[in-house]
């Protein structure tokens, strides 16, 4: 059974049936033991064949056009008669809180899932010792850059600075001390992880479960298909759920003018220009240093990513883009060894567009509510993006649900969901086109870091 075996199986066109064949052979390569005895049993964490990874334009057309009917409804209410206003405000608040509540539900199911599972999968790659090291640790510097300029940009521009948003009832949550983050990893009590506030606990309960399963051996083939069932079912869920940001943006925006004014679109022009422009830079800039670092043509590469590039953009799903990412893998010359494992890990585990924005989304939030972020919390809002981007389904909005764990262990209102909703058809593309090429990019630098030379053309 192959590593991309089952509903995955629809990628057997770009090669990816042979993937982890051919990574067995690095690892025999590399000292490891052959590949035949696990190599090829577990099948990739994401099924592709689903309804929620498939082209996703009318959805970010439908989230657009609410954006612009939300601007007509609250100008309308803004300068309309003061009774309209005040009778129709608690409902547009009450049918955006809709959105928040959902998404708290989904927060625990995510991170369990999402986690363990990635985790689980890591099962058979370890067969490939000092390549899958390499692996994470390049992955994980490129995602702390990516967040670390983020902040840099959102501490250095300010867009949403000068714009208070005040909604009624609503209080700005204590950010967690260190005793306390040490202590939330471990609750006293299981249903204290079903809660936004046990997330961190939900993430060691995920990790130990994928270790554990890890450590099952043979039997945890079993378990893994389990973890796997169930992290697919989270992503339809979010896939269900994503209908209903239409309705949230409509009625956030529509509310967000009458409490703000009009200058609050003032801040969404520089928040969208300051993320679009960053993100390009980390595209163009940071990726550059790396492809010349790990010794491949820049030039070269992003000729190679465009078609990558062109689908991620359009479809919004790193999972969709796995076989344009591969294929672009092997044109800058890399070895398939590293691009059949290093490329599918990068898929669940590699975000730094996700890194960056989730960064960039917490401090326009705590800007917006006029919330001082202390040293502490600037630490944590680099930091905890490394987590919230390696839980996060590489399909449409799939990071959007994180936010309610990243916003409430920092210490800003879980009232900014909605309101970042409204520029994600713009984000969410940027995002997940660097997600995908970025993948690419990491391979470059771990086959460097392995000892393996890039094909010469």
């Amino acid at each position: 059974m192959g590593l991309f075996s089952g509903s995955a199986r629809k990628l057997s066109g770009c090669g990816i049936p042979r993937a982890l064949r051919v990574a067995g052979e690095a690892g025999e390569a590399i000292g490891a033991e052959p590949s035949n005895s696990l190599i090829h049993k577990y099948p990739s964490p994401i099924d592709v064949s689903g309804e929620t990874t498939k082209l996703r334009l009318g959805l970010m057309g439908y989230t657009a056009v609410a954006f612009l009917v939300g601007l007509v409804v609250g100008f309308a209410l803004l300068y309309g008669p003061a009774e309209a206003r005040d009778a129709t405000l608690p409902w547009l608040r009450a049918l955006g809180d809709i959105f928040i509540r959902l998404m708290r539900i989904v927060i625990p199911l995510i991170i369990f899932f999402t986690i363990s599972t990635s985790i689980a999968y890591m099962r058979d790659l370890l067969k490939l010792g000092r390549l899958l090291v390499s692996t994470l640790a390049v992955f994980y510097p490129l995602a702390f850059i990516a967040s670390a300029t983020g902040v840099v940009a959102m501490m250095a521009i300010k867009p949403g600075v000068g714009v208070r948003v005040e909604i009624p009832g609503v209080s700005v949550p204590p950010p967690v001390s260190g005793y306390d983050l040490l202590m939330s990893l471990l609750r006293p009590d299981f249903s204290d992880l079903l809660s936004v506030g046990g997330s961190f606990s939900m993430i060691l309960l995920a990790i130990i479960v994928g270790v554990a399963t890890i450590l099952l051996g043979d039997d945890g083939r079993r378990v893994y298909e389990y973890l796997r069932t169930g992290m697919n079912l989270v992503i339809r869920t979010i896939g269900v759920i994503s209908y209903y940001i239409p309705v949230a943006v409509l009625t956030y925006t529509a509310y967000i003018i009458v409490s703000a004014g009009p200058v609050i679109l003032t801040a969404y022009a520089k928040y969208v220009a300051t993320y679009t422009a960053f993100v390009n830079l980390h595209f163009l800039g940071i990726y550059s240093v790396a492809l010349a670092v790990a010794g491949v043509n820049p030039v070269r590469a992003f000729k190679a990513v465009a078609k990558p590039w062109l689908v991620a953009f359009t479809t919004r799903s790193s999972a969709v883009t796995l076989p344009y990412t591969m294929e672009a893998a092997r044109k800058m010359g890399l070895p398939e060894e590293v691009t059949n494992v290093v490329v599918p890990l990068g898929v669940t585990m590699h975000m730094d567009g996700s890194a960056m924005l989730h960064a960039m989304d917490t401090l326009f939030v705590a800007q917006l509510f006029g919330v001082e972020l202390s040293p502490y919390q600037i630490a944590l809002v680099l930091l905890l993006p490394l987590i919230t981007s390696t839980a996060t389904a590489p399909v449409p909005g799939g990071g959007l649900a994180l936010r309610g764990f990243l916003f409430s262990s920092v210490g800003v209102p879980l009232e900014g969901i909605p309101i970042i909703t409204v520029p994600m058809p713009i984000h969410d593309p940027l995002s997940t086109y660097v997600n995908a090429c970025g993948d690419a990019v990491a391979a470059t630098l771990v086959a460097k870091v392995s000892g393996y030379k890039p094909r010469r053309e």
